[in-house]
């Protein structure tokens, strides 16, 4: 007997070693300076893409990014003729969360943690058979996998990067502390 798993929707993870103390303080300066926009937020501030900032903490760090995507990208067997092409901070205060969402016309989006205070919200994935599993399977689960769930979530820690499929819907959920929590997002397109 064999079982073959299908239809694998993989997340890269990384914990990396940058000074988050000055990326925290570039982040709050761009707070005071930038309006920001709503797209997904309910709450808190999502800044405008930050591409064209010629800043060395954020240089730095992108580098980094499009090397972890090409170590995916590789481990995947897709094009890895890859680069950012937008990036953006998120901060969320007290009960502020991010809806269900996807990022269009990207390959790879992802996500790296600056500050994360205790329950200060985990990001969401939902799986893209969620409506079957709900119809099909629902409450028969013995234990929830990758295979019977219909969601999935990961504890942010500081520090930390996550790259997914871009196709791939998720949420953060609500900030249950009273400290900002401190991201940068990002979208990954080919060169």
């Amino acid at each position: 007997m064999e079982i073959k798993p299908l239809f694998i929707c993989p997340i890269f993870i990384q914990h990396c070693n940058f000074d988050l103390k000055s990326i925290q303080k570039e982040c709050i300066l761009k707070l005071k300076k930038d309006k920001g926009v709503i797209k997904s937020n309910v709450g808190g501030w999502q800044s405008n893409s930050l591409f064209n900032e010629r800043n060395l903490i954020f240089s730095n760090l992108i580098s980094n990014i499009e090397i972890s995507a090409l170590e995916f990208a590789k481990q995947l067997q897709i094009d890895t003729n890859l680069k950012v092409q937008s990036f953006w901070i998120n901060i969320n205060k007290f009960k502020d969360y991010n809806q269900y969402h996807t990022h269009p016309k990207s390959i790879f989006s992802g996500v790296y943690y600056i500050k994360v205070p205790k329950n200060s919200g985990c990001i969401e994935f939902k799986n893209p058979n969620c409506l079957s599993i709900e119809n099909n399977w629902d409450n028969i689960a013995k234990e929830p996998n990758p295979v019977n769930s219909y969601s999935y979530k990961i504890n942010p820690v500081e520090n930390q990067l996550l790259l997914f499929p871009s196709w791939l819907e998720h949420q953060v959920l609500p900030n249950l502390n009273h400290k900002k929590r401190i991201s940068l997002s990002f979208n990954i397109t080919k060169k």
